[in-house]
């Protein structure tokens, strides 16, 4: 009787990997669990627009018989809630803090103005009460609806100002800040 004998070589690490495959069960079991995912939303405000106020061509010689008007708007968007006020700085040309008079310049030229919070023009729309404060006195106080939101600013050239004898554009530059 003859033996026959057959040498197997070793397992090869693919023959093993198949093995431990084959070795698992059918179906897997999982786990769950839950997460935290956090957001702090603060209240904000976006200055969109800043205003634009035209008072048109003035011709006169002397002191005006009568007002000037002119209106701008200010458009804030605000969070929803979010309390704000808004702001007009002096301007570049202003006569002094407290004097109530603003001017537009021309070179040496000068043309006094003023900005109101309302029509009637008696409440002059600054930065008193200082800027960095909800609620200053010369600001105006808002809301947010989270949605833009327009103020008018209104501008008046009084009757009796001087009429500057030098012809041309004038302009002021003023600062809008919002607080909020």
């Amino acid at each position: 009787m003859k033996t026959i004998m057959k040498y197997l070589a070793p397992p090869t690490a693919a023959a093993i990997a198949c093995l431990a495959i084959a070795a698992q069960p059918a179906s897997a079991a999982t786990v769950t669990g839950n997460g935290t995912v956090t957001a702090n939303v603060q209240a904000a405000c976006n200055l969109v627009s800043t205003p634009t106020v035209p008072f048109g061509t003035v011709s006169s010689v002397g002191p005006l018989a009568a007002d000037i008007p002119a209106t701008g708007t200010i458009t804030v968007a605000c969070s929803n809630g979010a309390s704000y006020t808004v702001y007009i700085g002096d301007g570049a040309n202003r006569v002094g803090v407290g004097t109530g008079l603003r001017q537009m310049a021309n070179g040496a030229g000068r043309l006094a103005y003023q900005l109101y919070k309302e029509v009637a023009h008696t409440n002059i729309w600054d930065a008193t009460g200082g800027t960095a404060a909800i609620g200053g006195a010369g600001g105006v106080n808002g809301t947010g609806s989270g949605a833009n939101q327009t103020l008018t600013v209104f501008g008046l050239i009084p009757a009796g100002t001087v009429v500057p004898s030098v012809t041309g554009a004038y302009t002021d530059s003023v600062v809008v800040t919002v607080t909020y």
